[in-house]
């Protein structure tokens, strides 16, 4: 589910099916997939998949219990969706602002996403895509009232709440507030 956040797919799914010695490799009994909303999270998609996936284990008992044969699964299309690391959740400004939101949405929750502003880790609570009218390099951040913005190689993203390491969670805001100096910084 994670890694259909992050690869930018449309849609997620739940299958119901038989266990073989294989990974995931048995026949299915149910399946139904479901549209990811273009700013869910993992963790939303995750609550609503549960849902949807308690209401498919309960059919497929009642599938079971009444001798259904579950059918083959196709071994097209298959794809391996490794454990996420920590280092997984660095952003790299040098994406599009739509393949960093897309790691947003798929990590914030687990393992997190972050970032270095020279020598600090910033852990990134909290972003959006900005249709902010400067033009800004990949990495450079541009302070604009109490807005902390990022360029990226499309567009721009705005950083709405933040964790500096050794720190508590804060507003951009608040962050910004204790700056010592605010022109010529970028993250990396």
């Amino acid at each position: 589910m994670q890694w259909a956040i992050l690869n930018g797919d449309k849609e997620s799914g739940i299958s119901i099916f038989k266990l073989e010695r294989g990974m995931d490799t048995g026949p299915i009994y149910l399946m139904q997939s479901i549209q990811i909303e273009s700013s869910e999270r993992s963790e939303e998609l995750l609550e609503r998949l549960s849902i949807l996936g308690s209401s498919l284990t309960l059919d497929s008992l009642t599938l079971i219990s009444d001798g259904f044969t579950p059918q083959a699964q196709s071994a097209q299309g298959v794809s391996i969706a490794p454990k996420f690391k920590k280092s997984d959740g660095q952003l790299d400004w040098s994406q599009s602002s739509e393949q960093i939101f897309n790691r947003y949405r798929a990590l914030s929750d687990n393992p997190g996403v972050w970032s270095m502003l020279a020598d600090l880790r910033i852990k990134i609570d909290s972003l959006r895509p900005s249709y902010a009218s400067d033009q800004l390099k990949p990495g450079e951040i541009l302070i604009d009232s109490e807005k902390f913005f990022v360029g990226t190689s499309t567009n721009v993203i705005e950083i709405v709440r933040l964790t500096p390491a050794g720190r508590n969670q804060m507003s951009a805001a608040e962050f910004i507030r204790g700056l010592p100096n605010r022109s010529g910084l970028s993250l990396g």
